[in-house]
């Protein structure tokens, strides 16, 4: 596990609409057979987003929304292979986080 790794969803059920899911929990916990993750929504199916809370990101040359406020626990046997990091990214998506959690 990598923080910030962007992989497949494998749940058959969720995948269409959420192909992606964005790792945002810590590397300290990589024993846990759980893992927090964001959904990555293409932006053409999301909606408009909102400032801060809903970052953009272009994942295998497409856009994708980050989700924020459906951050949840699964499986680590849902995701699929990384097919990016987003570490550089990590300002925006900790202060999607940051602000869903404070509002600040």
């Amino acid at each position: 596990m990598a923080r910030f790794d962007v992989r497949p969803n494998l749940h058959k059920g969720s995948r269409e609409r959420v192909p992606f899911l964005l790792e945002i929990q810590s590397d300290l916990l990589s024993g846990l057979a759980t893992r927090l993750v964001a959904p990555l929504v293409p932006a053409a199916q999301f909606g408009p987003p909102a400032e801060r809370l809903n970052p953009l990101f272009r994942i295998k040359g497409k856009n994708h929304i980050m989700d924020t406020a459906l951050i949840a626990g699964v499986s680590d046997k849902l995701l699929g292979e990384a097919v990016a990091n987003l570490s550089g990214n990590s300002t925006d998506i900790l202060s999607a986080i940051d602000f869903l959690i404070s509002g600040i």
